[in-house]
């Protein structure tokens, strides 16, 4: 056979087997979606969406819920009563600013006499700016959790200071008790809002109270319920009817799609078939050389002039299987070189390691040893320096004993001679 011919057989084989795999991915694609048709018939069935009935049960859940919600906004509630307890505390801040200023002692007991104007102004201030104080500290229930700490140590240190010296005040004027009864207002402002609080939650438990707007609501939603269901009854079996009559004309739809469907695929199937018996006759490559790529690298060869026939391309195309064969084969003597050579140089470098460590130690070692020698001659020089001072403490004291007996038997003498000569 000449060149050509070899290049033509080889591409209508490659054109089989390409034929052959399309069509019997065509075939599965048919079949697919027959069978997706069959699965829409099988899982057809009538849906009833009904009307609600449940909608006073929802009205109800939603009232119960705003309730909750009004309630558990327990802070609403102590803002009202804080802000009617501030007014009433400026408003006695106001009062005990006057009664200091105009010495009236509505509040006081005892009028004073205020010999220094500052005096007198601090005076009056301290009064009004406690009474601030203690109206401003209750309203730490309505800040956030991370805003309290700031303002109970600025409110907290001030409402401190000025107590003392709105005591000084009060016990210029023999009026303590006015102290005491703004501090136990403002204790008393906190402990109401705690049961301000606690009643809220409370509350919030119980079963809510309707208005007659809301009332009418329920009624309004229960009629709506029973409607709903009344119309249920009725629209069920009517929408069933519409539904099964829909469904024939839709369900014979379906099998003529899907039959189609299976028809194409049946054909597709036929011509795939046909396609791989006509690569199977093709006897020009053996069965084991019938696949896309080795066709490709034989027309290559044949049409690179590499090879005049097809029996000499697949000399070439088995040559250079061998060839890659042998490249794998020399990459993984290859890889195997290299990760021995990581290897060797890693023991290398952890022998190096390992040497430079007993180099160090040895070093570290004789430096220890050399400042053990230091110390011991050190203490070798001191021990002889100590025996030395001892051998002359040693001396002295002798000669020391020596004078002392010498005058002892210079004393004796003396006595003796005196005795003598007064005898």
């Amino acid at each position: 056979m000449s060149r050509e011919s070899d290049i033509k057989a080889l591409k209508q084989l490659k054109t089989d087997l390409n034929d052959a795999e399309a069509f019997a991915e065509l075939a599965k694609e048919e079949w697919d979606k027959a069978n997706e048709l069959k699965a829409q018939r099988d899982n057809a069935k009538f849906v009833f969406k009904p009307l609600p009935t449940n909608n006073e049960e929802t009205t109800k859940a939603n009232f119960k819920n705003s309730w909750q919600n009004f309630f558990t906004g327990y802070r609403k509630f102590k803002a009202v009563f804080l802000g009617l307890y501030t007014v009433a505390m400026l408003i006695f801040a106001v009062m005990l600013f006057m009664d200091v200023y105009k010495n009236t002692c509505k509040i006081f007991i005892q009028p004073q006499t205020w010999d220094d104007p500052i005096e007198f102004l601090l005076s009056a201030v301290t009064a009004a700016l406690f009474t601030v104080i203690a109206a401003i500290i209750p309203w730490v229930h309505i800040l956030s959790s991370e805003n309290r700490g700031p303002f109970l140590s600025f409110f907290g240190i001030a409402f401190g200071v000025v107590a003392l010296f709105f005591s000084g005040v009060c016990d210029k004027a023999k009026s303590l008790s006015v102290l005491f009864i703004i501090v136990g207002v403002a204790l008393a402002a906190i402990i109401v809002c705690f049961v301000i609080q606690f009643i809220a939650f409370i509350i919030s438990k119980l079963p809510p109270i309707l208005s007659f707007k809301q009332k009418a609501a329920l009624t309004t939603a229960k009629q709506l319920d029973i409607d709903n269901a009344e119309a249920n009854k009725v629209n069920e079996p009517k929408e069933r009817v519409e539904w099964e009559a829909w469904w024939a004309e839709e369900e014979k739809k379906l099998i003529e799609i899907g039959l189609e469907h299976i028809a194409r695929g049946d054909v597709a199937m036929e011509k795939a078939k046909d396609a791989l018996a006509a690569a199977d006759e093709n006897d020009i490559i053996g069965n084991t050389e019938k696949d896309g790529e080795t066709i490709d690298y034989l027309i290559h060869f044949i049409e690179s002039r590499r090879a005049d026939n097809i029996k000499e391309a697949l000399h070439e195309y088995d040559n250079m299987k061998q060839n890659q064969k042998m490249l794998e084969v020399e990459a993984i003597k290859a890889q195997i070189e290299i990760e021995k050579a990581k290897k060797e140089n890693a023991d290398r470098q952890y022998e190096l390691e390992m040497n430079r460590r007993h180099q160090i130690e040895m070093e570290a070692q004789a430096r220890r040893n050399a400042d053990m020698q230091a110390q011991i001659a050190a203490n070798t020089a001191a021990a002889a320096a100590s025996a030395e001072r001892m051998r002359k403490d040693a001396a002295a004291a002798a000669a020391d004993a020596a004078a002392t007996q010498a005058r002892v038997a210079a004393d004796v003498s003396a006595l003796y001679r005196n005795e003598y000569y007064n005898s």
